[in-house]
């Protein structure tokens, strides 16, 4: 069986006349609606129509970077080596930056326009593009004048960028020194996990020392890194008027404060059952005064179970057309289609990931599959973003781009999908293996995320009135750590390092990347509840729910399925889900 993608329906190769044709046309767009915007938004005389020309113009430029990036970029996930796609990759990025210039003009234009609803309502087009339209209008208002915005663009280029470059280099040259079996080792940090694994506590432990001493000849650079970084925000949500980087990032995320409040508040209520999880494990791996941060991770339960990915393939199947026939055929589409290149090789990146690929109706499935439950799961959370993915092909280009929040919607749903197909046929021991990494990943969204949010939020605060020294970070962190973790940790044994290690810190233009994915694991479980009750009735209003993602404010998204995320109601029936779970996991423990 072949197990590699295909990415024919892209293009051939980079020789073929199709990528030729497409290249060439991107080459000349931005420049052409450039031409445009200076020629036409001068008046507002046929103001419709000069709008419909410019929404036209973008959707096919969408297109064309989309098409032509999926291929280059894909095919470097396979091959690191491709050069010809690498240097596509900086060919289209080039073209798409020229974009600027007429998109500053397009939305002044349509923010000084006074008849924009009018010019909605009489327009099919505009109609259904009014969300799109009404948001650029709305970001307006925090927008700074034309000059101030290029300045600031590039003034990033030697200010957060250069500072999120740096912390990249720092921490990917970082080195650990450690002993093990009487022999010195010196490898980097990010070949760590790749070291044998162990049960030997003490073995664990030297390694989580070494790691932090490891660390600990960077921290002044990355400490430098971090507050240089988030000054940057603070004074650009400043000048954009927002009251703090948090007000900024809920806008970006479509949310609103109130949602965010029941979110936290309903974690925060749950800590000590969510705890348990953790107190299980520590027992269950004989350590006295719980779990120590450095085997957060470890797996408890043996499954000796290995799928071939035609198993695999057949387990996602079979689970999928429990829950709807929609959802099985396009899996079955895929498989049969070639939508999933399967199997490790030299040069291809690690980890997974799903692109979907707009212009031609179809994703790309990329995993690592080595033959363990994990790898089945991962093969249907991947399949569940494409699932969203097609579910948005009905929608324009230009109603695609959903938040943040929303985007583990469909491919955790999957997962949930997958979990109690599989926890029905296998055993004990398997299923306490299955429960504890799937367990661990719900923990992870929602004690651990809490953390960080605490920690972001803390930083920033602090970082308004002075430069945060390296010691006064590890602080912040632990503390956020003990009013996270509590009781579930062992408190002597936390990780002070976690803000160097995370590169979502050093994202200038992604602050606080934490809570959604928070809200993106609770919001697909509560909807799994849901299911649960209603039954097949629930799948078109699920549908729905999907292709709205990208044209609606997210508490707009969530009353299409009549739930309110401003509500602690919804987000404990997720979190009772994951205490069901924890329940079950203790259960099977005990009689071990």
């Amino acid at each position: 069986m072949n197990y590699t993608w295909s990415l024919d329906e892209l293009y051939t190769s980079f020789n073929s006349n199709e990528f030729k044709r497409d290249i060439e046309e991107l080459s000349t767009a931005g420049e052409k609606m450039l031409e445009f915007s200076q020629k036409e938004f001068v008046d507002y005389n046929n103001a419709t129509q000069k709008i419909e020309k410019y929404i036209e113009l973008t959707k096919r430029y969408l297109e064309l970077t989309i098409r032509l990036r999926s291929y280059a970029s894909l095919r470097i996930s396979t091959n690191s080596k491709d050069g010809d796609a690498i240097a596509y990759i900086g060919k289209v990025g080039k073209y798409a930056s020229e974009l600027t210039a007429s998109k500053i003009a397009f939305q002044n234009y349509i923010k000084n326009y006074n008849n924009i609803d009018k010019s909605i309502n009489e327009s099919s087009l505009l109609k259904e593009h009014e969300f799109y339209l009404h948001e650029i209008i709305e970001s307006c208002k925090h927008q700074l004048s034309d000059k101030e915005e290029i300045l600031i663009s590039k003034m990033k280029l030697t200010g957060s960028t250069a500072w999120s470059q740096l912390q990249g280099k720092v921490s990917s040259e970082a080195v650990v020194e450690l002993e093990e079996n009487g022999e010195k080792i010196t490898i980097p940090v990010t070949a760590l996990s790749q070291l044998p694994s162990t049960d030997d506590i003490e073995v664990k432990k030297n390694r989580f020392f070494a790691e932090c001493r490891a660390y600990d000849k960077y921290a002044d650079i990355s400490a430098a890194c971090l507050n240089n970084l988030k000054g940057e925000v603070l004074t650009i949500s400043e000048l954009r008027g927002y009251s703090s980087p948090l007000e900024m990032t809920l806008n970006e995320c479509r949310m609103d404060k109130e949602t965010l409040d029941a979110l936290i508040g309903s974690i925060e209520e749950y800590l000590p059952q969510l705890r348990r999880y953790y107190k299980i494990k520590a027992k269950l791996l004989n350590y006295p005064n719980g779990l120590p941060y450095f085997d957060i991770s470890a797996q408890v339960g043996k499954s000796n179970k290995k799928y071939t990915v035609e198993e695999g393939k057949e387990t996602v199947l079979n689970a999928f057309r429990g829950f709807s026939e929609e959802l099985y055929e396009f899996a079955k589409k895929a498989f049969d289609n070639r939508w999933v290149d399967f199997e490790p090789k030299a040069g291809k990146r690690s980890g997974a990931f799903c692109s979907g690929i707009y212009p031609i109706k179809e994703s790309r499935v990329l995993t690592n599959f080595n033959g363990n439950i994990k790898d089945v799961n991962t093969l249907a959370h991947e399949l569940g973003h494409g699932f969203h993915g097609k579910q948005l092909t009905t929608e324009s280009i230009l109603n695609n781009t959903y938040p943040m929040p929303l985007a583990e919607t469909a491919s955790t749903f999957c997962e949930e999908v997958l979990k109690n197909e599989l926890l029905k046929n296998i055993s004990d021991e398997e299923k306490l293996s299955f429960l504890s990494f799937s367990i661990l990943s719900a923990i992870q969204v929602t004690v651990d995320i809490l953390s960080r949010y605490y920690f972001e939020t803390e930083f920033f605060n602090r970082r308004k009135d002075h430069e945060l020294s390296v010691d006064e970070i590890k602080e912040v962190m632990l503390e956020a750590q003990k009013k996270s973790y509590g009781d579930g940790l062992d408190n002597e044994l936390l990780n002070p390092y976690m803000w160097l290690n995370k590169v979502h810190y050093y994202y200038a233009e992604r602050n606080f990347y934490n809570f959604p994915y928070a809200f993106g694991l609770l919001f697909s479980l509560g909807l799994y509840s849901i299911y649960e009750k209603k039954g097949e009735a629930f799948i078109d209003d699920y549908n729905n729910l999907l292709k709205a993602t990208g044209k609606m404010k997210i508490a707009d998204v969530c009353k299409l399925v009549d739930v309110d995320v401003r509500s602690k109601d919804f987000w404990k029936l997720s979190l009772d889900k994951i205490v069901a779970s924890i329940d079950e996991f203790e259960r099977l423990a005990n009689n071990l």
